[in-house]
């Protein structure tokens, strides 16, 4: 029986195993001559060699005629690992975050290397922490769903803010050519900033300038930009505010309102824009769902957070608490209810059931504290019921995000901002959507910021707007289906 390699190979060593992994069951004339090419070595100094490898449990020999042919007992992978092993204790403490560092320090990594290793940490980053299983999700959902709605929406996604991350995100979900199994994509920004993020997330797409959707191929590996507004390259800097970036990430959302509208697009992803810069150029907007709203005719919005397990909307939005009590009337409540059983529909969910959340504390536990559950929300449930909805509520906030995550409902109907994304950012930080309910058109966006801390770092996640796209998609589908059957 072979002994257990335990020892470590020296160069020389590893240079005769290179030639036996190569070429098993073979003599010491055979290495010999196989070394020749590389390192010429007496017949007597590769037998001295090959026998001590034997001897420390990585070769086994066998006796054929006047003969001993040799083969390895180790697989080169095993044994290069334990090279790795040796390095990582002797020179990195056991550290493999260091020894990763100073592999990507060195000026001997090539783009193509380089790439490799983000392939690589990417796939195993997916296996061991589980994101990626969203997208493949997404995308394996929508392979049939496609197949039964005949052509992909056309969705345009706005690049946000250029200082921010959001080129980045939209380069990266490029990258992955299951992108165009859920939907036709193009992108509505800056060619110069995409070309950029391209260079920064390593990702090698072709950017492709055309002047309206009737133009876009919508072919994998090209990304096909709209752009209303010229930007000045020196104008703006990674993770800095710049007035004529928060200019140009409104206007091209206003030019995606405008191609929705006119229905050369079937729906809108936006990528995050920086409030503070947009304020700066002149568009007094609290965010985006404002100006969608004011350049889509002024309509009553509402914010919608979707994930796969659990979705809620918002009755209030961007207001001080104070103000929450206010502002809730019985028809802001029954609107609020009836524009996510319609989203809860386009999004699959043929009956929906529905779950409204009181303002006050264990609902106001009969008028004890306070009147709103009763005399305002209560109504406006009791009128969807009447619509035939399966509705539960007003309900203690408190204990109805855990009977929604456990799948007792389809959405969730929360009566201030704080009370709906506190629980939804716990259990879907990563998955959750931003979808704007109430307008004519469709639009999704990722539910993070411009992330200015790590922008031009290449390192942010593209799941969010993978998603943003999966769900934006499935609307315009589900849009498209109740509009051909009313």
């Amino acid at each position: 029986m072979a002994k257990e390699a335990k020892k470590r190979l020296t160069p020389l060593e590893t240079l005769v195993m290179d030639a036996i992994w190569d070429k098993p069951d073979t003599s010491v004339r055979d290495v010999q001559e196989t070394l020749g090419q590389a390192k010429p070595m007496a017949y007597n100094t590769v037998l001295t060699v090959m026998r001590i490898l034997r001897d420390k449990g990585f070769l086994s020999s066998r006796r054929q005629g006047r003969m001993d042919l040799y083969s390895a007992t180790v697989e080169r992978e095993q044994a290069a690992r334990r090279s790795v092993r040796d390095v990582l204790d002797g020179f990195f403490s056991g550290s493999s975050a260091a020894l990763v560092s100073e592999l990507l320090d060195s000026d001997e990594l090539s783009d193509d290397d380089l790439k490799a290793i983000r392939e690589k940490t990417d796939g195993l980053l997916k296996d061991r922490f589980g994101y990626g299983q969203t997208e493949a999700k997404v995308f394996d959902y929508f392979k049939s769903e496609a197949s039964d709605s005949g052509d992909l929406p056309v969705l345009g996604i706005t690049m946000g803010d250029v200082c921010g991350v959001g080129p980045e995100i939209i380069a990266k979900a490029f990258d992955l050519e299951d992108l165009y199994i859920l939907c036709r994509p193009l992108v509505i920004g800056d060619v110069y900033a995409m070309e950029n993020a391209c260079k920064t997330v390593g990702a090698k797409l072709k950017i492709k300038a055309i002047d309206s959707p009737l133009n876009a191929e919508f072919e994998p590996g090209i990304v096909e930009v709209i752009n209303p507004l010229f930007l000045e390259s020196d104008s703006w800097e990674k993770g800095h505010v710049s007035l004529d970036a928060g200019r140009a990430a409104a206007e091209w959302v206003i030019e995606a309102v405008k191609l929705a509208m006119a229905e050369e697009i079937d729906g809108i992803v936006t990528a995050p824009l920086n409030k503070e810069a947009m304020n700066l150029a002149g568009y007094t907007y609290p965010g985006h769902t404002e100006l969608l709203a004011e350049q889509a005719g002024g309509h009553d919005v509402r914010l919608m957070l979707a994930s796969p397990r659990m979705s809620v909307v918002h009755v209030t939005g961007h207001m001080a608490l104070h103000e929450v009590s206010e502002c809730l009337t019985q028809k802001r409540v029954y609107d609020t209810i009836a524009m996510t059983h319609d989203a809860l529909v386009k999004l699959g969910k043929t009956t929906p059931r529905l779950a409204v959340t009181g303002l006050n504390p264990h609902a106001g536990e009969n008028g004890l504290f306070g009147e709103e559950d009763g005399l305002v929300i209560r109504p406006a449930v009791e009128q969807g019921r009447d619509q035939g909805w399966e509705i539960d509520g007003p309900l203690p906030a408190d204990a109805t995000y855990f009977k929604a995550y456990d799948g007792q409902y389809d959405g969730v109907v929360a009566m201030y901002h704080d009370q709906g994304h506190a629980p939804m950012k716990l259990v879907a930080f990563d998955t959750a959507v931003n979808v704007t309910l109430g307008l004519p058109i469709i639009r999704t966006s990722v539910d993070h910021g411009t992330a200015f801390d790590i922008a031009g770092t290449g390192v942010a996640k593209e799941q969010n707007l993978i998603y943003a796209v999966g769900v934006g998609a499935k609307l315009a589908i589900g849009r498209k289906n109740a509009l051909a059957e009313s």
